[in-house]
């Protein structure tokens, strides 16, 4: 059961006091852990050979154990060519389209589940037709401060976004990388959900003007997300974050990354 605040005419803004899960069916996930059974989805995470493998293999660890079974982790080395201006966008629409799986769940490179229920609240959004993850703001632009779900952690299903015509991962005057996706939502009366700042190691940036995020940001004890990964400035924090959850000292065994 998700209890929502919902404030009329405006997304939902869910905090993690607000949600509470209530499991009926069961599927056992890869750490053997009871989930909610739900129809399969691709987890979608693209980056580039600029981020350190370790990263690389961190999160794949932290999705393999959180992620229900059944479903495809595509973790999707992009090597883009020297006239793409936009290669983060462009391989996303690329991994969007090239899953067999109409819900798509998008996660930063450094970005990663730590509970079990964590991807099923995000699937669960989606197959209602919602535009739901994490909350995000483009400070650089001056566009009202417009709230969008930021393509770090974001769902939906494909069928609503094909309806509301492909929207565009690719900046504009308007928007960040990803914020268009949040406007089309929007703009066709589809509901966007956010998932809100729980805690924040490093804070950086503003949302509301009450609420910051930064380095090191836990969403609603769901997800957590460093940011700057590619400056090698949080890499360590990223992996103990990970090790912290994992419960372990060292790196597990087994998972291996193609460079």
């Amino acid at each position: 059961m998700v209890r929502r605040h919902i404030h009329p005419a405006q997304p939902d803004h869910v905090h993690h006091s607000a949600i509470e899960f209530m499991v009926t069916e069961v599927q056992t996930g890869a750490s053997g852990v009871s989930l909610p059974v739900r129809r399969r989805a691709t987890v979608i995470s693209v980056y580039m050979d600029n981020v350190d493998p370790k990263v690389v293999r961190y999160q794949a660890y932290m999705v393999d154990r959180m992620m229900p079974s059944g479903w495809k982790f595509d973790q999707y080395l992009f090597r883009p060519k020297s006239d793409d201006w936009a290669p983060h966008a462009f391989a996303l629409s690329q991994r969007v389209e090239a899953s067999e799986r109409d819900i798509v769940i998008i996660l930063d490179i450094d970005c990663v589940p730590l509970t079990p229920q964590a991807l099923i609240y995000l699937y669960d959004g989606a197959a209602a037709g919602e535009l739901i993850g994490c909350i995000q703001r483009a400070n650089h632009l001056s566009n009202g401060a417009h709230l969008y779900v930021g393509p770090f952690c974001m769902a939906f299903d494909r069928r609503v976004y094909y309806g509301l015509g492909s929207p565009t991962f690719v900046h504009s005057q308007r928007g960040d990388t990803g914020e268009e996706l949040t406007y089309h939502w929007e703009a066709g009366g589809r509901r966007v959900r956010f998932i809100w700042p729980s805690h924040c190691e490093q804070p950086m940036w503003e949302l509301d003007g009450s609420t910051r995020f930064g380095l090191g940001t836990t969403y609603a004890g769901l997800f957590y997300h460093t940011f700057n990964i590619r400056d090698g400035i949080t890499r360590q924090m990223f992996i103990d974050k990970c090790l912290s959850i994992l419960q372990t000292k060292s790196e597990p065994k087994g998972r291996k990354v193609t460079t």
